[in-house]
């Protein structure tokens, strides 16, 4: 279930963040081999963005690439240009100086900083947020 904070601050937002075409949220969740169930796919499923934090956070970029960078076409550059394990996905771009990766296996939220990446790597990066939800209500907070 999303966050009841969450959903009001999205419905009080100017443009359209409610999801207009959930088939193609679902198409590539799919892709991505996650539940539309789990709380990643719930909130893809209802929601379109790129969103912006009222704090100062990278922009959460959407799951559909009608926008780019999108969270599949941003996740295949950071697996080819640093090496990122495949169950990651990422949440923002590597514009600053890291970025937010979603755990498929755990659905934790990492903040990776660049010179992290090695442990990362290696497995001894520990997530900052325990789950999706925990994260989304830090970023909307």
């Amino acid at each position: 279930m999303i966050p009841i904070a969450v959903g009001i601050y999205l419905a009080a937002q100017k443009g359209d963040v409610f999801r207009s075409h959930p088939s193609l949220a679902a198409a590539a969740l799919k892709h991505l081999g996650i539940s539309e169930r789990s709380q990643f796919g719930e909130f893809y499923m209802k929601y379109q963005g790129a969103f912006i934090s009222p704090n100062d956070e990278p922009e959460l970029l959407d799951i559909v690439a009608l926008v780019i960078p999108a969270i599949p076409d941003q996740t295949e550059h950071i697996q080819s240009v640093y090496g990122i394990p495949v169950h990651y996905l990422a949440l923002t771009t590597d514009e600053s100086e890291g970025m937010y990766l979603y755990d498929k296996s755990s659905e934790a939220v990492l903040d990776v900083n660049f010179e992290e990446i090695p442990s990362l790597r290696q497995g001894t990066h520990t997530a900052r947020w325990k789950d999706f939800n925990s994260f989304l209500i830090s970023y909307f907070s």
